[in-house]
């Protein structure tokens, strides 16, 4: 079993390392544009958000090819079945591309974004 200490450190790193890829997070590398910029960047969830779901949904989940998903507000129970089930054009996500711990942290970040209350 891993320890909350050692998850935290591996969330830590790969999160680092996604925002690096990524160009950073702040409001002038184009992080979340709302008030809650800085508190949208720094959760674990956005970078993993970015690199599996802002392929199609965008950046912010707001300028994708895919649907917007900002301010959706779903419940989490309904955004987490629609992730690794899919619907419409959406394929799922399995638990091989984005863990159940990411998909939780990912779902974090939602909230910020209104996707998820």
């Amino acid at each position: 079993m891993t320890s909350r200490k050692t998850l935290f450190a591996a969330l830590t790193t790969s999160t680092l390392l996604a925002l690096a890829a990524c160009g950073g997070g702040g409001a002038a590398g184009g992080g979340v544009a709302t008030g809650g910029a800085a508190e949208a960047d720094s959760t674990p969830g956005a970078a993993r958000f970015r690199v599996v779901c802002g392929v199609c949904h965008g950046r912010n989940g707001d300028n994708g090819d895919a649907p917007n998903v900002r301010d959706l507000h779903w419940d989490a129970a309904r955004m987490r079945a629609q992730i690794r089930s899919g619907s419409g054009r959406m394929r799922p996500i399995p638990v091989a591309r984005l863990s159940d711990a990411d998909l939780e942290q990912v779902l974090v970040f939602m909230g910020t974004i209104g996707s998820v209350q």
